[in-house]
Parts: C-alpha cells; sequence; structure tokens
C-alpha cells in the first residue's frame, strides 16, 4: 500500500518537481496547474508558470473561481496527472 508520496513514490505527488505543459502554458509542477485551472484569467493563468506548490495553492485559494470550476476541477486533476505520468 501507497501511503506517503515519498522515496520511490514522490513522483506521484502533485508536489513532484517536473514540468507539466497543460492547455499551451508550461508550468512547474501539476500542483500549479491544477490551481491555475482555478481562474478563467489567461493572464493569472501564466503567473502560476513559474510558482512552486506551495505557493500555487496559496494563490489559488484567492482566485475568483470559474464558475463552472465545482464540476470539472476532479477531470482537470485527472487530466494534469495522466499527463505528469505519461513523462516517466
Amino acid at each position: 500500500m501507497i501511503n506517503k508520496f515519498q522515496g520511490e513514490y514522490a513522483f506521484l505527488s502533485t508536489f513532484f518537481d517536473k514540468q507539466i505543459e497543460y492547455n499551451g502554458l508550461i508550468y512547474k509542477n501539476a500542483e500549479s496547474a491544477f490551481q491555475a485551472q482555478k481562474t478563467d484569467s489567461e493572464q493569472l493563468r501564466k503567473k502560476f508558470t513559474r510558482l512552486l506548490p506551495s505557493e500555487a495553492i496559496r494563490r489559488g485559494r484567492k482566485v475568483l473561481l470559474r464558475s463552472d470550476w465545482e464540476s470539472i476541477k476532479i477531470d482537470i486533476m485527472y487530466e494534469i496527472n495522466k499527463i505528469k505520468l505519461n513523462y516517466f
């Protein structure tokens, strides 16, 4: 059973230091890509591209959520993780 994203399983974490290309932008990690999708603003999304995961979470809590966020957030996380895992 995997109960921590550490050691050999660190790559499973959204905090893992691996660039992700999503919707035409390249993010430093999956968490930043996910948090950026909370907003409809392309300009704001670009700011997330250079953030570390913890900073992305902090900023993601402050953005005005897109109106469809609750209905699409799981699909977005699935897509981002699928992209990340395809790099390995």
